[in-house]
């Protein structure tokens, strides 16, 4: 795959409004910005450790992607960035896409001690509520999230790759993946309506399988077999409140959990600063309650919350909320999470 960072600072960041011919007259033409690309795959090196080549190759370098440059001048000279991942560029028309998500409603938003109050009371709850019964040889988990995203230029519109991800166990961090790629998916409708209009890119990845092992735990640390182990594996002494956010939506992507670390995680929010408590509300017909974090990113206030089951304690789902524009742009919500005795 290709450096992201890399293309980026390769392609540079074009005035989507500028002409094709005020465009072409500040910067190198598409076909060497694509050619730099092309060779930075092949090599390694970056672009000024082949500009010698790229000279001396510039005819030839024209010739062979010119019938790509025009596929991609809508992209590259557009001024569309890459971002955390890359486009599977198409001739075709605009692909079909999928649905816009709202962020779930919720109502109250209380901070300090009462919210610390309010999630330790829950965790109190889930460790005195009847016994959980779970039939299957396997553990199983499915999600449906947004990996990587794409976004116009200024990062005013953006198109969400989402994907279906399933989990089998066979034992602690051990056991198999596949990510499945679904219709893309958008925090509103202007994002809709402006890629819609778009062509040159595409609308699907391929479906992926992995292996997990104990050396692939993600953001979390350890999978923690018993409470005590739970700061530990969040790594809450050297994170930040939002890398322990994080870090909880992974060990729920990644483990079965068992309901006295379940519990646990709820105790380790509460200790977490600036933890906020954001009321009751429901995720696909589950009655769920709220830990809500908010950050101030490059001028913008971002609220990130992770949504429980009121009964069992499994999260239910991870939502991360632009506040300045009221849209969604980061979520993961979870389909299953249980036993099954069917592998994938």
């Amino acid at each position: 795959m290709r450096d992201v960072e890399t293309v980026r600072e390769l392609i540079g960041h074009a005035d989507p409004a500028q002409s094709l011919l005020e465009t072409t007259s500040g910067r190198p033409p598409a076909a060497d910005l694509i050619a730099r690309a092309e060779m930075h795959d092949r090599t390694g090196k970056d672009e000024s450790s082949v500009r010698g080549s790229l000279v001396r190759g510039r005819w030839l370098n024209r010739y062979v992607v010119t019938a790509t440059a025009a596929v991609l001048s809508a992209v590259l000279l557009g001024g569309i960035p890459f971002l955390r991942g890359t486009i599977a560029v198409s001739e075709q028309s605009p692909p079909e896409v999928g649905p816009v998500r709202a962020a779930t409603a919720l109502d109250v938003d209380v901070s300090g001690r009462r919210a610390s109050r309010e999630l330790i009371t829950r965790a109190n709850d889930l460790e005195t509520a009847p016994y959980e019964t779970a039939d299957g040889e396997l553990g199983y988990i499915r999600t449906h999230e947004w990996a990587n995203a794409l976004c116009s230029s200024e990062l005013e519109h953006c198109v969400n790759y989402a994907l279906k991800r399933e989990t089998w166990l066979t034992g602690p961090a051990a056991g198999s993946a596949r990510t499945v790629p679904e219709l893309p998916e958008f925090g509103s409708a202007a994002d809709r309506d402006f890629w819609k209009r778009q062509s040159g890119w595409g609308g699907t990845r391929k479906t992926d399988g992995s292996r997990i092992t104990p050396d692939e735990l993600h953001l979390a640390q350890c999978v923690p077999e018993h409470p005590g182990k739970v700061a530990e594996c969040l790594n809450v002494r050297n994170n930040d409140s939002r890398d322990v956010f994080r870090s909880v939506v992974s060990l729920f992507e990644h483990e079965l959990l068992p309901r006295d670390v379940r519990a646990e995680v709820l105790r380790v929010l509460a200790r977490t600063p600036g933890v906020h408590f954001r009321g009751m509300s429901e995720v696909r017909g589950h009655p769920v309650f709220a830990a809500g974090l908010t950050t101030d990113r490059v001028g913008d206030d971002v609220s990130e919350v992770l949504l429980f089951d009121r009964t069992s304690g499994v999260l239910r789902s991870f939502e991360k909320v632009n506040l300045s524009r009221d849209e969604l742009t980061g979520y993961v919500v979870f389909e299953k999470y249980g036993r099954t005795n069917t592998r994938g």
